[in-house]
């Protein structure tokens, strides 16, 4: 990203970024609260960089498309860890018809709140090009 001294460029809300956590795709903005699947070995108050980014856009810097990722020298998306709850009671029924015999599972999935605190993105490093 640069030296220590300089700081990267924070896009404003009206950037996005697609990011790839637990096996799903989230587009967040800044200030945004993403609901994912439970993740272990995290608490509340932690703080984590999203490293999967798939995407960049903005009013200004245009779209970023990664192949198959953004590298992650040119982008940073911060989160912390808000909550960690059990999502409302999912019931679920299997019947089968004219048989008489149905069963019934009740479930609560376990979540964890995220909520983005920036995405940066480095100009500088756009415009180097890289020797293969």
């Amino acid at each position: 990203m640069g030296s220590a001294g300089e700081e990267a460029k924070v896009v404003k809300a009206d950037g996005f970024a697609v990011v790839h956590v637990a096996g799903h795709q989230y587009k967040v903005t800044t200030d945004d609260v993403v609901y994912i699947d439970h993740a272990e070995g995290l608490s509340v108050g932690d703080v984590v960089r999203l490293d999967r980014v798939l995407m960049l856009g903005s009013a200004s810097g245009g779209t970023r498309v990664g192949t198959p990722l953004v590298s992650q020298d040119l982008v940073r998306v911060e989160a912390v860890v808000e909550q960690k709850f059990a999502d409302a009671k999912i019931t679920t029924l299997k019947m089968r018809r004219r048989k008489n015999s149905r069963r019934t599972t009740n479930s609560r999935p376990r979540l964890t709140a995220l909520r983005i605190l920036s995405i940066r993105f480095d100009h500088e490093a756009d415009r180097v090009t890289a020797i293969a």
